[in-house]
């Protein structure tokens, strides 16, 4: 098992296992990210520039271009979601549909039924029953 860390300096932790392209990588000043054994701390991997993270957000309430969570009862507001391409994960009780905006989105509720990837402005609801939403996946912003 190994976990990524970012970092902008060279390392001190054993760099036995590195190729010689990797080392030159480690010892420069170039954007780099090393892969680390997570039971000894050793280096083993470092690869060019950083990784992308997804910058997906949720927010109680929803814009028109948001990909939208709707909640079905008060006191449970709207959730909102928008960024860039990702998944968040959370637990949003009473879910009585939602709306794609301006995304291509997948929704999940329940313990794990997901609806297919809407295309965006695509709205959809539960025929009137309400559920705990559990995760939202945007991409193909418009």
């Amino acid at each position: 098992m190994a976990i990524t860390a970012l970092t902008a300096a060279p390392a001190q932790a054993n760099e036995s296992g590195l190729s010689a392209a990797e080392r030159a990588l480690l010892a420069s000043d170039k954007p780099k990210t090393l892969t680390l054994d997570v039971k000894t701390g050793d280096i083993v991997a470092v690869t060019p520039g950083y990784p992308i993270r997804p910058t997906i957000s949720n927010t109680n309430f929803c814009q028109s271009s948001d990909a939208c969570f709707y909640s079905g009862q008060v006191p449970y507001a709207d959730q909102g979601f928008f960024g860039t391409n990702g998944t968040i994960t959370g637990s949003w009780p009473s879910r009585s549909g939602g709306w794609s905006g301006g995304y291509k989105a997948k929704f999940c509720w329940g313990s794990g039924t997901c609806g297919p990837v809407l295309d965006p402005l695509t709205p959809f609801n539960f025929g009137g029953s309400l559920v705990t939403g559990t995760s939202v996946t945007i991409s193909g912003h418009v």
